[in-house]
């Protein structure tokens, strides 16, 4: 089953934007998310150790279930 999406906005500088706008226009695209999508994919793999900690941490969390008092 193919993950959802989500949308999410973000401050970025004019010139990332219009570098962004301008790369999406040469690929024939309407907007820019894979070109992001692209970018952070390679930002994470180039740290895969600490994103394979992040992950680890946040499953581990996941797993504790809430105590609530009664």
């Amino acid at each position: 089953m193919p993950r959802k999406k989500l949308r999410t906005t973000i401050a970025i500088k004019r010139e990332h934007h219009l570098l962004l706008r301008a790369l999406a226009a040469k690929r024939g695209l309407r907007g820019y998310s894979e070109i992001v999508a692209e970018a952070l994919d390679l930002y994470f793999r180039d740290r895969a150790k600490e994103v394979e900690e992040l992950l680890s941490s946040q499953k581990t969390k996941r797993k504790a279930k809430p105590k609530f008092d009664s």
